[in-house]
């Protein structure tokens, strides 16, 4: 996958720049082979907010336009629902995706909106 482009700035408060050093992070070969499906849920997350994907990487839901930063945090919030598995839109969720894409995306998707420190983990 290519880098992420800095022309358009994203619907929540991190930076292009900050989201283009996740980008890197998180593509670079040296990261560990064993975390891909974490860095699948990370990456799908990125492009989702920087208008790479239709569609979101939990739900699946095509807005048509970029999320806003309501829409992120619902989106990490299934994420989160995912993980748990209690609900049965929670178990469907967790059966697509498996636990570490979607304890990636939402780890994405909660920095993205602010939240965390500076990187995502």
């Amino acid at each position: 996958m290519s880098a992420l482009s800095h022309d358009t700035p994203p619907p929540c408060p991190r930076t292009p720049a900050e989201i283009a050093d996740q980008w890197a992070f998180f593509t670079d070969p040296a990261y560990p082979s064993k975390e891909r499906d974490y860095a699948r849920g990370v990456l799908e997350s990125l492009r989702w907010v920087m208008g790479r994907r239709a569609d979101s990487p939990v739900a699946g839901d095509r807005l048509g336009r970029l999320p806003t930063l309501w829409d992120i945090e619902t989106e990490a919030d299934r994420a989160e629902e995912g993980m748990r598995a209690f609900t049965g839109q929670g178990i469907a969720w967790h059966r697509a995706h498996g636990l570490r894409y979607l304890t990636g995306a939402e780890n994405a998707l909660f920095w993205l909106t602010g939240e965390g420190g500076e990187t995502i983990y």
